[in-house]
């Protein structure tokens, strides 16, 4: 499968929960530390595996998300885990920088480019939740024939339920690319 931006991925790598898909044992596999990060009693790989069930989403389509957005997959140590800025623009249309933790941040959701992150969103729970949730309203939503004008000024005509998806989640051309490769870099047995 050749990159294109109306049909980044094919539906079933977005929608459809993969009951052979433990995140738990990627993470062994790939030896990123979150293989031993918990909240409370969860793993971050249980927090996937129930959200992901719970809305039917791929959690191969997580997995790539957290890479994508704050390149967690890449981390072998959770000392590696700095905080960083996004630029965020006030009132007067004049941007600064604001400070996030990238765990806090880990799906990207509830933070619109430059705008200050939205709270509710905040934490990795609500990251892994929310992501899943965003995901398949968008999938579900999805009708042939409807546009998007991204955020890099391209008018696009997604194919697909998955590639829409991936648009209203990250109005991003570019976004949709960085998307492709990371699925074809981990999961690249499905392309």
């Amino acid at each position: 499968m050749t990159y294109k931006p109306e049909c980044i991925i094919n539906d079933k790598l977005l929608y459809g929960f993969d009951q052979s898909f433990n995140p738990n044992h990627f993470f062994f596999e790939i030896n990123c530390f979150l293989k031993e990060y918990k909240l409370g009693d969860f793993t971050a790989g249980n927090i996937i595996q129930s959200w992901a069930y719970q809305t039917n989403i791929n959690q191969r389509m997580i997995m790539v998300t957290l890479q994508r957005e704050q390149s967690l997959l890449a981390k072998k140590n959770i000392n590696e885990i700095k905080n960083h800025t996004i630029p965020v623009k006030d009132g007067d249309g004049n941007i600064y920088e604001y400070e996030i933790n990238p765990l806090d941040w880990a799906t990207g959701c509830g933070v619109p480019d430059y705008q200050k992150p939205n709270p509710q969103y905040e934490g990795f729970f609500n990251q892994i939740k929310w992501a899943c949730k965003t995901y398949q309203r968008w999938f579900i939503l999805w009708k042939s024939g409807d546009a998007i004008q991204t955020l890099d000024n391209v008018l696009v005509k997604p194919e697909n339920a998955a590639t829409y998806a991936l648009y209203k989640y990250t109005p991003w051309v570019k976004s949709g690319k960085l998307t492709y490769d990371v699925y074809s870099r981990y999961f690249n047995e499905f392309f």
